[in-house]
Formats: structure tokens, C-alpha cells, sequence
């Protein structure tokens, strides 16, 4: 054998058996180069993983193994006699002919040409039998191979030639008056598969629920629509799953190469909304008290807001939402489904000085009020 630093061959005996490295779908997965005399080197191929012949029918026994060389150039392996050379591109597999100068004889189409057919009758009850003139024969019953992933098997007939002479796997000629050959045959059907796609949580809808997929094609997928985002919940796409196994985080999924049923689930996510509850002192009131209680909260949570009079004297009017009093009360405990904007409001009214004396003879004092209300002074 030659040393190479990627072989894809393999010398045995009067043979080169060539790994073909880019399978095709029916196409060769081995071809063999079988010098069978310096004018003559025989071309097999299988979409097998190993070459399993019966006896030829063909060739005759030769005498002596006619010598050959085997040299790989690249992707290129060539077996060479004295008279004729035979190459193949290891990458297709296709094949081609040169004489002992290089001239080309004879080529295969490029990319190859070869598709292979898998036999679909596994086996035959009776493979022959003698039968005296007009007898009828015992017959001989066909099992089809069994059902595969890819392929699902059926009986197609017995065939004498071109002629289908019965549908049945079993068959008995009757009155046979001359020597006669039937041939079992098969149907083969490539297996379709149904994709499910469904809704998990938070998820209002799928494009597409299911699908039919030939073995080995890829489907056509769905697309997932997460639920709409709502004044308690926002909510978004967590993945495309297969079990527990996330497959993608795209909300359009479309598996490939299938070969086999497959359920997939939408999930989305779900989060609770938080809301901003911002509180403040009404400005006519500056200093007169103080606000706590404002804040982030989730929906849902309850919160209380207060206020503090810093004056005992003064009164608390309410807790107001724009223009609506909403509470009377200093502490105000409310239920969160929504941001809100509440003002504490304080009225008062500061007269200075608090109190005036007079004299026996009377007189004329003057007083200040300070107030942010239309209260009256009687």
C-alpha cells in the first residue's frame, strides 16, 4: 500500500476499494477497482457499508493476478496495469478510463452517476425446485424486509419477466411444462413523520400546529406568539422545546433532518410589573409636614403612605390624585395596580401675634395671618 498522509483506500488482493467521502443520499458509499487483466479492470460499487457478492456470472477464473500500481493524488485514486488505467474521485465517487498514455476512454458524469435501489425482498422460502411436466409447483413465499426508520416495506408481486403474475407474497405455478423464473418483488416507501408543535405556558398561539415531513427532510416549522403584555404581567419568549431540552430561542423553529416523530412546545416567560408610587407635600403647605412611603412596587402589593403634621395645630385635608381626594386619613393603604401620583395636603392658619391687650383707654392693635386656606376669622 502507498503511504499517504489522508488515505481513503484500501488494497486487497486484485482490488482497490475506494471510502467515498460525500455521500449522497443513494448514492456510493464504496467503489471498487478489480483488475482483471492488463486491458480490464472491473468498476463495483455499493451503497453498503462493506461489498457483499454473490459468485459472478460474468467473469471467468483467471490463471495468474495480473500486477497493477495504486497511487492517490489528492482527492484522486488511480490504479494503473501496463495497458489501461482506472481513476475515482474520492469525494463523489465518479470514475473514468485513461490508456497507458493518459488519454481518456472512457467517463463516468461528473459528480458520479451511481444511485442505488436497496433490495426489498429479504428473503424467499424456496429459492428453486424440480417439478415434473404439467405438476404444479409447491412455490416459494417472500418476506420483505423489515420496516426501518427511513423505509416501510410492502409485497409488490411475483413476476415472470415483465409480467406480474400475482400480488401475493406467496406463489405456486401450476401445470409448468417448461423450465420458468419468478421474481420476487418489493415496494419500498420512504416513512413521513408527524411534527407537533404546541403551546406551552404563556403562549397565545402557533402558526402551526403540526405537519406530515418525509425521513430526512426538514419541516417547514411554526412560529409562537407570546400572550399580550397586561397591566399586572409582561411577558416574553423563553424557547422552542423538545422535553426538557431547549432546542431554540427563536419564536420561529423549523427542525431539520427528521427522522423521526417529534413534539415541540412553545414556552414563554412571564414577569410581574413593578409601578412607581410617587408622593410629595402640597407646595402650600412647605415645612408645615413630611411624606413617606413612595417607591417601586410590584403589582399586586400593598402600600401605605404618610404624613406627618409637623404643627398638631394644623389640619390634614387628604391624599390627593390630581384633583380627587382619594383619602382624609394621615396614613393611606391602597392596593398597587398602577403607577400613582399622591400629594398630601396640610391646611393651616398662623396669626401673629397669638394674643393683644389693651389698655383702660382702648386702642388699635394690628395682627398678621398666614394661611393656605380661605378659612375666616370671626
Amino acid at each position: 500500500m502507498g503511504a499517504c498522509s489522508n488515505k481513503v483506500y484500501e488494497k486487497t488482493g486484485d482490488s482497490v476499494i475506494v471510502k467515498v467521502q460525500h455521500k449522497e443520499t443513494g448514492g456510493p458509499r464504496l467503489v471498487r477497482l478489480q483488475v482483471m487483466g492488463d486491458k480490464l479492470i472491473r468498476v463495483s460499487a455499493t451503497a453498503d457499508s462493506k461489498f457483499a457478492d454473490p459468485q459472478s456470472l460474468i467473469v471467468v477464473p483467471q490463471k495468474k493476478q495480473t500486477s497493477f500500481a495504486v497511487v492517490q493524488n489528492g482527492d484522486t485514486i488511480t490504479v494503473s496495469t501496463e495497458e489501461v488505467k482506472a481513476s475515482v474521485l474520492a469525494s463523489t465517487g465518479e470514475v473514468w478510463f485513461t490508456d497507458k498514455n493518459g488519454e481518456l476512454i472512457l467517463q463516468e458524469n461528473k459528480g458520479g452517476g451511481k444511485t442505488f435501489t436497496p433490495i426489498e425482498v429479504e428473503s424467499l422460502s424456496r429459492t428453486t425446485e424440480r417439478v415434473a411436466h404439467g405438476a404444479n409447483a409447491a412455490g416459494s413465499t417472500m418476506t420483505v424486509n423489515g420496516t426501518t426508520a427511513q423505509y416501510s416495506y410492502g409485497v409488490d408481486g411475483w413476476y415472470s419477466g415483465s409480467t406480474r403474475v400475482t400480488s401475493s407474497a406467496t406463489y405456486a405455478p401450476m401445470g409448468v411444462t417448461a423450465n420458468a423464473t419468478y421474481t420476487a418483488k418489493g415496494t419500498r416507501s420512504l416513512r413521513s413523520y408527524t411534527v407537533t408543535y404546541n403551546k406551552g405556558s404563556y403562549i397565545s398561539s402557533v402558526s402551526r400546529s403540526s405537519e406530515s415531513v418525509s425521513y430526512g427532510s426538514n419541516a417547514a416549522g411554526s412560529t409562537a406568539t407570546v400572550m399580550a403584555s397586561d397591566a399586572q404581567y409582561t411577558y416574553g419568549f423563553d424557547g422552542w422545546y423538545n422535553g426538557s431540552t431547549r432546542v431554540s430561542t427563536s419564536v420561529t423553529y423549523a427542525p431539520t433532518n427528521i427522522t423521526g416523530a417529534v413534539t415541540l412546545e412553545a414556552r414563554g416567560t412571564r414577569t410581574t410589573k413593578s409601578y412607581t408610587i410617587s408622593v410629595s407635600l402640597d407646595s402650600s403647605a412647605a415645612g408645615r409636614g413630611s411624606v413617606s412611603g413612595g417607591g417601586s412596587y410590584a403589582y399586586g402589593a400593598s402600600a401605605t403612605v404618610k404624613c406627618t403634621k409637623t404643627n398638631s395645630q394644623d389640619v390634614f385635608d387628604g391624599w390627593y390624585e390630581g384633583s380627587t381626594r382619594v383619602s382624609t386619613s394621615l396614613s393611606y393603604t391602597f392596593t398597587v395596580t398602577g403607577a400613582r401620583t399622591l400629594v398630601a395636603k396640610i391646611l393651616y392658619l398662623d396669626v401673629t401675634p397669638t394674643s393683644l391687650s389693651y389698655g383702660a383707654t382702648g386702642g388699635s392693635q394690628t395682627f398678621k395671618i398666614t394661611t393656605n386656606t380661605s378659612w375666616k376669622i370671626s
